[in-house]
């Protein structure tokens, strides 16, 4: 069965070598990734087996059954079909597996493997710990033990299984070279409840087709189509720190119309080169794109206060937990407080560029309060001359389909109470 036995190379280079699930796709099939058909089987099964790489863990220690890593793997691509996707034939695949492992090992899983139940009713930890929630939505239990403390049962369980089942697409349409109703006319499987935005839900890559290469759409998040709506409807005048994320400038730019004078400071350009095809391409001759790492730089930049100024600086990004299924298994705990130090000094740089009567809003990617409200709090507490107008906390399975948070305020003046 070579559909698995590729899918479990894959899951040994993202678990056992630390590699990123993309690169580990890329490097299993190197000459294949771009057709993607040929490779799908093993592709979903990998994806989704790292998904519940704790779960499996745990159920070998609780039956005490001891394998190689190579042995693991093609177990728990196994499980992955077995239980949840039904690719392959149930049976086809437990004949496999048994004459890959040991035969006492084999009797220790037969239970396993026969079971009709959830693998989940097999998970030993109470189901209120941290442990629980860790194993079963296969989540590093310092994120497990944050997430709860920040935020309570109900969101985070909410979050978490978005991260697992939401596999939403969603893009914008590029209204300064074609229209929503056209794109919808070729592709029919997209819908558009929002204005000006594609949505599909499916195995379909629409990243791939003619209009996407031509930017005629793009991937965009609805939060940020939404954000950008109220905001561009509004004011005249903006500015916009951009640290990682071309996809929220290119809504913006595209919100312009190429008449509404946009401002864009980023921290390289060396690293911006889809940004700067993008607007040669589409002929933008509105926006100033320019680097800022400093104050001097932005001062070279613009050299006025702006009527609103958006801050969207790098953060720890956890709404892209469900587009790549080892993100959370990778990320960095201690990559958080040079995080939170960079979002700060970027709020801080910014709100200095905003008129007497402005807007600044903050964004950022995140289910972490130290980098959403507290961060915001400390902020407000230290320039009385800012009030908070809104502030809202999305996740992935909200009717936006962001994980993101952001604040909005009001510049009232240095004098103001």
């Amino acid at each position: 069965m070579v559909e698995i036995r590729l899918a479990a190379q894959i899951l040994h280079l993202v678990i056992i070598d630390g590699k990123k699930y993309i690169e580990a796709v890329d490097e299993v099939f190197a000459n294949e990734r771009k057709t993607f058909g040929s490779v799908n089987i093993s592709v979903v099964l990998a994806k989704n087996a790292i998904k519940h790489y704790f779960l499996y863990e745990n159920i070998l220690h609780e039956f005490s059954v001891n394998l190689t890593n190579k042995q693991k793997c093609l177990l728990y691509i196994i499980l992955t079909n077995n239980f949840y996707l039904h690719i392959l034939s149930n049976n086809n695949c437990v004949s496999f597996i048994q004459k890959e492992i040991p035969e006492e090992e084999f009797k220790k899983l037969s239970p396993i493997l026969k079971r009709k139940e959830s693998l989940e009713d097999l998970i030993s930890f109470e189901k209120s710990s941290d442990f629980y929630y860790a194993t079963k939505y296969n989540v590093p239990i310092w994120l497990i033990h944050m997430w709860r403390k920040h935020f309570g049962d109900e969101l985070v369980t909410e979050f978490l299984e978005a991260s697992i089942h939401y596999d939403s697409q969603s893009y914008m349409v590029n209204t300064l070279k074609t229209t929503t109703d056209e794109i919808i006319k070729k592709y029919p499987d997209l819908t558009s409840p929002f204005e000006d935005m594609l949505i599909y839900n499916g195995t379909k890559r629409y990243q791939t087709t003619p209009e996407f290469k031509k930017d005629d759409y793009f991937d965009v998040k609805i939060g940020f189509k939404s954000l950008i709506d109220t905001v561009y409807n509004q004011f005249y005048e903006t500015l916009i720190y951009s640290g990682y994320d071309d996809d929220f400038v290119k809504a913006a730019i595209v919100k312009s119309d190429r008449k509404q004078s946009l401002n864009v400071a980023v921290p390289n350009l060396e690293n911006r080169a889809e940004l700067l095809r993008f607007i040669r391409v589409n002929d933008i001759h509105n926006v100033n794109l320019f680097e800022a790492k400093d104050i001097y730089g932005l001062k070279a930049g613009v050299s006025y206060k702006q009527d609103v100024v958006i801050v969207f600086p790098k953060s720890t990004r956890f709404d892209i937990a469900s587009k790549y299924p080892d993100f959370l298994l990778h990320f960095d705990r201690d990559s958080l407080d040079e995080i939170i130090k960079g979002e700060k000094e970027s709020l801080e740089l910014y709100s200095s560029y905003v008129n007497d009567g402005g807007t600044l809003i903050y964004l950022v990617n995140t289910l972490n309060k130290k980098e959403s409200f507290n961060l915001v709090k400390e902020f407000l507490d230290n320039h009385p001359e800012f009030e908070l107008i809104k502030e809202e906390q999305l996740i992935a399975s909200h009717p936006f389909g962001t994980t993101m948070y952001y604040a909005v305020l009001n510049h009232r003046g240095e004098n103001n109470d």
